[in-house]
């Protein structure tokens, strides 16, 4: 009867366990997409956040670029971007990551170099 007790509670704790570390690590990920309402299109396109970077060539008007991973620290998502023949812009965007949480959500490029964020929740 105790080997039995015994075995059932490893078990119930074991189950628990894995959930908890499937938990975070879903929770953790970072998924960041972008879309280009510049105007026009993108000669190129590079989003990073701590531990990524995500780099796009000839981005279309109204295109969907997407950037997926792990941050490896806190720090910012940057947005680096060239029209045509243009100089590369840089946005250090107030979207705040860390690697315990990540974060989920989308942003839109807009002409004079603004970006709008949405949150996903």
């Amino acid at each position: 009867m105790n080997r039995d007790l015994l075995v059932r509670v490893f078990l119930v704790v074991g189950i628990g366990l894995v959930m908890s570390v499937g938990a975070w690590l879903f929770s953790s990920r970072t998924r960041i997409a972008v879309t280009n309402e510049t105007g026009g299109e993108l000669a190129g396109l590079v989003i990073s956040f701590p531990g990524q970077v995500c780099t796009y060539a000839s981005v279309p008007l109204h295109a969907l670029r997407t950037c997926e991973g792990r941050a490896d620290g806190d720090g910012s998502i940057v947005l680096e971007f060239r029209q045509g023949s243009g100089a590369e812009q840089k946005l250090v965007t107030d979207t705040y990551l860390n690697p315990t949480f990540g974060w989920r959500g989308a942003m839109i490029l807009r002409a004079p170099g603004t970006v709008d964020v949405q949150e996903e929740h």
